[in-house]
């Protein structure tokens, strides 16, 4: 006879196509008979094993009953008669929770789901301090600025509502119900001090699945699971997603969409003058053909134009740049004539009067005559009869009472200086400069410095006949019009240096030097600065630090007092000094912390009688020597000197914090007044939970703690020590 085993899981936060697909798939593996049961959103998950022996249908059963579990994650809530509304008050109840209602709605639905049950007061307290309440009920309300904010968003204003109903009632988690509006479904909203979580519904669910989906996001926080796909969190007052029902409704990929007539009964005979109208619906069309491109026709006929097109242009042949035409040179004349007109009419125009002239009529006469002769001699063959010149342009005839133009040498031809110079002289004189030896890099130099010498040479009287020369406006000192001989110029000076690029160069030379003086300056200053700033903060402090080989001695004690009396008489900052048994103390700064002291981050409850944790940013050397548990032995206790008063301390957990941006990220420093029996449950709880290893040590009921606090983490999460005072040891 075979003996039955039957077990039943119960699950809540699935979708019913989740919950087919996992009871499919176990039975595909060989699962044993699984029966799936739903009302207000449980499911209940039968599982009934057969075998010879009632052991083996325990085990058989057990085994699959683990499987589903693990499946269904943190959906399954209980097994056999557990409902939702119990599994989430012994949520609550273990983690001394307490949950209240923003309003009477959602009081009511969560009455009735946890009335009767044992103990329920405890953690829902039925709209005594909230809705029931008239001083709070009124209180109950989104700020204005949310509302401004979020113009129109129920979500952030449910949000708000639940927030406010959390701080006035003191509570842990507040509940609201909000029922489908213009453009929102219904939803429920969670809010809690971290943040908040919601889940849209279905228009269609009761009353007792909206009490279901409540309870099961109270029973996920406080246990710290997984929210569900469903759900959304975020801050009330910043951004949010967007919240939806569910996958479910949205347009499938593939599937095309046509218009068809409904299929209707038939109707009477419509008149002839009446609209046609008919019904319409989206139908996916299954059975439409692919339709074919038309080819594309081709083009027949003739095109006639009413205009014949114009036909381009023939090519023009390309100018020759070089193919020049003037005027003539009797164009240049006049128009140098006019010139000279305009400047004696117009006496504003010095256009002629802009250089002077001193080389004589007679001369350049002379000049050309002998040019003349030279070119005969050399040329002894009559020229050929020249091409005929094309006829000049015809002249203006010039004004009557124009004057007659000054002479210019441009009026005649260029004279020929060279003529008269000896080929065979030339020619000597250039072998001579070949066979001469190369010259040296100072007479380089010299050549250098004499094209850029000033001018102070050009007027000294050399005992010389005057030269003609050329005058020009503007200019103190007059050029020969005719370069002197090279053995009339005077030699440069030898120690004298007249080259401008050398000048420059020795400019730059001496601007590098000055900016190097300057930094050299500036730096100096700086050090000096430094090193008065950092005589006078040690200045005075005559006392040493006490070494930590002699912590828990009478000798330690008085020097450890000494050394804080002495460095807080030079530093009005420091207020304390924080020593450990083994490794070395640090100074207790009041505001900002310098890299190697330590501070006190927010207030400071060590004088109070309430229970309380004081947070005190430390030196991450200091802290991180502490993870290892060998250190950590050595450093268990330590003590804290302050100018009127000594505390002991025993540390009770070494952790990290959760890293910035993590969901319900635990911070010390979030922790002050621990006077509320649920926050300090809740402080004193996660350090113990998040320590690296164990202490030894466990704190007791309205202890006073000292959190040690690094102030730089990695990958945003820092190092913490929580230690208790100990008992009858504040001096």
């Amino acid at each position: 006879m075979l003996q039955i085993q039957m077990r039943i899981l119960r699950v809540f936060g699935l979708s019913k196509a989740e919950m087919n697909s996992i009871i499919e798939n176990a039975q595909a593996e060989g699962s044993p008979s699984l029966r799936l049961q739903e009302r207000d959103g449980e499911y209940l998950v039968c599982v009934q094993a057969s075998a010879p022996t009632q052991a083996m249908a325990d085990e058989y059963c057990e085994k699959w009953v683990q499987k589903l579990r693990t499946r269904f994650g943190d959906a399954c809530y209980g097994f056999e008669d557990t409902t939702l509304a119990q599994a989430a008050l012994d949520a609550l109840l273990k983690k001394r929770r307490l949950l209240v209602a923003a309003d009477e709605a959602t009081g009511r639905l969560l009455g009735n789901a946890l009335r009767g049950l044992q103990h329920s007061e405890a953690a829902f307290d039925f709209g005594n301090q909230t809705y029931l309440n008239p001083a709070n009920a009124r209180r109950i309300a989104a700020p204005e600025a949310l509302l401004k904010k979020f113009p129109g968003d129920m979500v952030q204003a449910a949000a708000g509502r639940a927030q406010s109903a959390l701080l006035l009632a003191n509570a842990d988690y507040a509940a609201v119900y909000m029922p489908a509006t213009v453009g929102q479904a219904p939803f429920v909203l969670l809010c809690s001090r971290i943040g908040a979580a919601a889940c849209a519904l279905s228009p269609e669910i009761s009353d007792m699945a909206i009490a279901n989906h409540i309870l099961d996001l109270a029973r996920r926080r406080a246990l710290g699971m997984h929210l569900g796909p469903s759900a959304i969190t975020f801050k009330p007052g910043r951004e949010r997603p967007l919240l939806l029902v569910s996958g479910e409704g949205q347009p499938r990929p593939g599937f095309r969409f046509t218009l068809r007539r409904k299929a209707a009964p038939a109707k009477p005979e419509v008149k002839p003058n009446a609209p046609d109208s008919y019904d319409a619906e989206p139908v996916p069309d299954y059975d439409a053909q692919p339709t074919e491109p038309k080819p594309q026709a081709t083009p027949t006929g003739t095109i006639t134009f009413e205009r014949p097109i114009a036909q381009p242009a023939a090519p023009q042949p390309t100018p020759d740049p070089l193919d020049l035409r003037t005027a003539g040179p009797q164009a240049a004349a006049e128009a140098r004539a006019r010139r000279a007109a305009e400047s004696e009419l117009d006496p504003d125009l010095e256009l002629c009067a802009t250089r002077t002239i001193k080389i004589s009529r007679a001369d350049l006469e002379q000049a050309m005559a002998a040019q003349q002769a030279a070119k005969q001699q050399e040329q002894p063959n009559p020229e050929p009869p020249a091409a005929p010149q094309p006829e000049p342009l015809p002249e203006p005839e010039p004004p009557a009472n124009l004057p007659k133009p000054k002479a210019s040498i441009l009026d005649d031809d260029i004279p020929d200086f060279s003529a008269g110079l000896d080929p065979a002289a030339l020619e000597a004189a250039r072998k001579a400069d070949e066979k001469a030896p190369p010259r040296s890099t100072d007479e380089f130099q010299r050549a250098a410095s004499q094209l850029f010498e000033d001018d102070e040479d050009d007027g000294e009287d050399d005992g010389e006949d005057e030269e003609p020369t050329v005058t020009f406006p503007g200019r103190s000192k007059a050029k020969p019009a005719v370069p002197r001989p090279l053995a009339a110029k005077q030699e440069p000076k030898q120690d004298a240096i007249h080259n401008r690029s050398l000048a420059m160069i020795e400019r730059a030379e001496r601007r590098h030097r000055r900016k190097a003086i300057a930094a050299v300056a500036v730096i100096a200053l700086l050090v000096l600065v430094g090193a008065a700033v950092l005589l006078g903060l040690t200045r005075g402090c005559t006392v040493k630090a006490p070494a930590y080989k002699n912590y828990g001695t009478e000798q330690f004690d008085t020097q450890a007092q000494a050394y804080l009396k002495s460095a807080a008489a030079e530093n009005e900052k420091i207020i304390g000094y924080l020593a450990f048994p083994g490794q070395n103390g640090q100074l207790v700064y009041s505001g900002s912390q310098p890299g190697d002291g330590a501070a006190i981050s927010g207030t400071n409850y060590l004088n109070a009688s309430m229970p309380s944790n004081t947070v005190l940013s430390c030196a991450d050397a200091s802290l991180a020597s502490l993870t290892n548990q060998t250190n950590f032995s050595q450093n268990a206790e330590f003590t804290l000197y302050l100018s009127d008063v000594t505390y002991h301390f025993r540390a009770v957990a070494v952790y990290n914090t959760d890293a910035a941006g993590t969901e319900n990220a635990f911070t010390p420093a979030s922790y002050g007044e621990l006077s509320d029996y649920y926050s300090y449950a809740e402080f004193s709880q996660s350090i113990k939970e998040r320590s690296l290893f164990d202490t030894g040590n466990t704190p007791g009921d309205k202890e006073t703690f000292l959190t040690l606090m690094s102030t730089g983490g990695t990958n945003g999460t820092f190092v913490c020590v929580t230690a208790v005072l100990l008992p009858d040891q504040a001096q």
